[in-house]
């Protein structure tokens, strides 16, 4: 009875999370889909455009986009405090679909790379945007819970996406063509999520920013490193995603490929890791909400990510 009782609380409380938050969540997750579509795929595909390109070039296209998210965010800071939530998310939308498409088109590594700085400011804009509308409509009673909602719809999308995307690929003949077509499919799907946050997000973010023409003063970046507790979880996450984004988006690629799977199978192989992180995303977030400690979850789910990846180098087999 009493175990009833709880679980009827808890479908309380997420039914009581703001209707936006499910809302920005579903339209988030739709443009994770879209981006993942490529990722997968993105080594073979550059190895497509130019079969001399070192591992280095190879890297590099594959993660410049995260490191112009990094760069993005910080310094979208300041103009999301004075334009708001709706406007930059439908920008970074925008920016984002078209990279996308010019990602489809390109002609060699050097302008592919171009294209994938131009997602990474794009995602960096809409992800700041959509992590800030959250932000001002929780409390802090309920902003892990409904930060876990965001977190899992970011990794579901990610998990869900490699294995159309492999589908993608593998519909189309050259092969190429198959890894063109998938950048293509993502700029689609991306141009309708800004056409749903334009009718629905938006306006609820408008009502939620607070009070507009007020003056936000702005912090500098380097005074707000200076919170310790700030800095390390930076850092932390920092250097976990440097780890995670080798594994999944060049070591499985590659290796898939030279141990002869398709993209299909490679997609597969990523969207485990994908979901794993959704079902985390759902248990640490309540979880943290309920102790009211972030800190022991944060350490838990670090290590926890560290011995599955050492798990994983030691394995003989990917699949």
């Amino acid at each position: 009875m009493e175990g009833a009782v709880a679980v009827a609380k808890e479908k309380s409380f997420l039914a009581s999370l703001p209707a936006a938050i499910w809302l920005l969540s579903g339209a988030i997750m739709a443009m994770r889909i879209a981006e993942v579509f490529y990722v997968p795929i993105l080594p073979l595909y550059v190895k497509a455009l130019d079969a001399a390109a070192p591992l280095f070039l190879v890297g590099l296209v594959t993660g410049i986009h995260r490191l112009s998210l990094a760069f993005t965010q910080p310094l979208a800071g300041g103009w999301l405090d004075r334009a708001g939530r709706k406007r930059p998310f439908i920008i970074g939308t925008v920016i984002a679909a078209v990279a996308s498409f010019l990602g489809g088109v390109a002609l060699g590594p050097a302008d592919l790379i171009l294209y994938r700085i131009f997602s990474g400011v794009g995602f960096g804009i809409l992800t700041l945007a959509a992590m800030a509308f959250i932000t001002d409509i929780t409390s802090p009673k309920n902003r892990a819970t409904a930060m876990g909602i965001f977190s899992a719809s970011t990794l579901a999308g990610a998990a869900i996406g490699p294995l159309p995307g492999g589908l993608i690929a593998e519909a189309f003949s050259p092969r190429l063509l198959g890894y063109r077509a998938t950048f293509y499919f993502s700029a689609a799907i991306m141009t309708l999520v800004g056409f749903y946050a334009y009718f629905l997000i938006k306006e609820r973010a408008r009502s939620s920013t607070g009070l507009p023409g007020q003056t936000v003063k702005k912090i500098p970046i380097w005074a707000v490193l200076k919170n310790k507790d700030i800095a390390m979880a930076a850092l932390s996450t920092f250097l976990w995603g440097i780890s995670y984004g080798a594994l999944l988006f060049m070591t499985i690629p590659l290796l898939g490929e030279k141990l002869g799977f398709p993209a299909t199978k490679i997609g597969w192989v990523i969207s485990a890791f994908g979901w794993g992180h959704v079902a985390g995303a759902f248990i640490f977030g309540p979880l943290s909400d309920k102790f009211e400690k972030r800190k022991p979850f944060g350490v838990i789910a670090i290590l926890g990510s560290g011995v599955l990846v050492i798990l994983f180098g030691l394995s003989e087999n990917v699949w």
